[in-house]
């Protein structure tokens, strides 16, 4: 299929143009009409600068719309739906879930073959009044109203079975592999062949490993949903596309370092003390170094760190331990995730002591807060991650005594695979470590350990005495 580019700007790289078609748009062809005031201006939309549309109108005028301008005046049936030559890939050029004539075929395809789909997907809740009135017309009925109720329960909960973060990557996802079988002419369930020819698209369209593993399994996904066979619908031949593209996109992945154990001790000693003659939105450098030990201790992504916060209901102070709650994680399907981090016993001071005194000086907000360049601390917002990993690599050089060249390889993950590095050489049961870092197989710490230099001479001596 050949697809229809869209035109290059200054401000827009000509390979973020190319990644998809102009949304839904035929250059030149595609009808608008624009408001708000009486009476309507009628037009073409003639071209894409991102992130712009190009409006000509009939009576010689122009405008410039952004997409969800667009989206309001865009002559868009729901028989346009199945055209193949308006498929796009790419939604952040324009997303179409808000169009309604693109909404409305979207239903009607899945309406024809029987397909379900989380009814929080499709803004589509229950008429409860109706379910009602419905009370009234016979048991009949009433029972059909009560399981047509709970197979939308089943639906929505089938979607919350899901961690939050992996269902948002799947939604977008099993829109687009939806939209490819109905504008290709393709009934559901899609067969293997269905799918291979959907993935080989996404290998030349998208050319990336992480477009066919997504689309791989948001069919999956829709399969369970709607009971099809998997088996059967992803076999071998349906993921000859997908290994492919591992194999031409195969290169060796440089890991980032762990945090050595000294560093972080060295860090929460240089930083985690309060200067009396500066206010509290002046301690960056407290707030710095309980957020680099935090996040070591709590074997945290920095995705993870962005939900953890002093505010009483999350924060738990004990004599001989502190909780925090981590209100997400990738890898938890539900909310709620307790952490204990332990006082040392030797008296020495470590990552507990430097949250108590966090706390008794920020006393709520997050506890890795952005600090701006000013150094003043924001406790209501989050560190971004840039922001993160170069305060970091600042406080290696500074404190640790890194060259510049060295502190440039760690990142925000450093400190995850630190902690878990630490936890393999205190000999710790993996079962419990994985407990703590949220995940369920023991490979887990096969990605994170970093062995250095002694583990592996040693490791290489204990192969034989040859």
């Amino acid at each position: 299929m050949k697809r229809r580019k869209a035109l290059d700007s200054p401000n827009t790289s000509k390979e973020r143009c190319e990644s998809g078609t102009a949304a839904l748009l035929q250059l030149g062809t595609s009808r608008v009409a624009c408001g708000p005031g009486l009476p309507l201006r009628f037009g073409s939309v003639v071209a894409w600068h991102s992130p712009w549309f190009f409006v000509l109108f009939d009576d010689g005028g122009s405008a410039k719309l952004r997409k969800h301008e667009l989206e309001d005046a865009l002559f868009f049936s729901p028989e346009s739906f199945f055209d193949p030559t308006l498929f796009f890939y790419d939604f952040t050029i324009m997303n179409p879930l808000r169009i309604a004539g693109w909404m409305m075929g979207f239903r009607s395809y899945l309406e024809h073959y029987g397909v379900a789909m989380p009814p929080q997907w499709l803004a589509c809740e229950a008429d409860d009044e109706q379910a009602a009135a419905s009370q009234d017309a016979g048991p009949e009925t009433f029972r059909e109203a009560v399981r047509q109720h709970t197979k939308g329960v089943l639906l929505e909960l089938a979607g919350d079975a899901r961690a939050p973060r992996t269902l948002d990557n799947l939604k977008h996802a099993v829109y687009k592999a939806i939209w490819w079988f109905a504008s290709m002419g393709l009934p559901l369930p899609p067969t293997s062949e269905d799918v291979a020819q959907y993935l080989a698209f996404l290998s030349v369209t998208v050319d990336s490993i992480g477009s066919g593993t997504q689309a791989t399994q948001a069919i999956g996904f829709l399969a369970d949903v709607n009971r099809w066979d998997r088996s059967k619908i992803i076999d071998k031949y349906a993921l000859l596309p997908v290994e492919a593209l591992r194999r031409r996109h195969s290169h060796v992945v440089r890991k980032a370092p762990g945090l050595p154990s000294e560093a972080v001790s060295a860090i929460l000693q240089k930083l985690c003390a309060v200067q009396s003659d500066l206010p509290w939105q002046r301690q960056w450098h407290l707030a710095l170094g309980i957020a680099i030990g935090a996040s070591v201790k709590l074997l945290a992504r920095h995705d993870d760190m962005l939900v953890v916060t002093y505010d009483d209901d999350s924060f738990r102070v004990f004599a001989t331990h502190i909780e925090v709650l981590l209100r997400k994680r990738k890898t938890h399907a539900k909310d709620g995730h307790w952490i204990t981090i332990a006082k040392q016993p030797s008296g020495a001071f470590c990552v507990y002591d430097a949250l108590l005194l966090g706390k008794r000086t920020f006393t709520s907000g997050f506890v890795m807060p952005d600090i701006d360049l000013s150094g003043q601390i924001h406790r209501e917002r989050p560190m971004p991650y840039a922001t993160y990993v170069r305060h970091l690599r600042w406080a290696l050089v500074t404190i640790c005594k890194y060259s510049e060249q060295e502190a440039a390889s760690f990142t925000a993950h450093s400190a995850r695979s630190g902690g878990a590095t630490g936890m393999v050489h205190a000999g710790l049961d993996p079962v419990l470590g994985c407990a703590v870092a949220g995940v369920k197989s023991i490979d887990w710490f096969i990605g994170y350990m970093r062995a250095n230099l002694s583990d592996k001479i040693r490791a290489s001596l204990a192969i034989g005495p040859f």
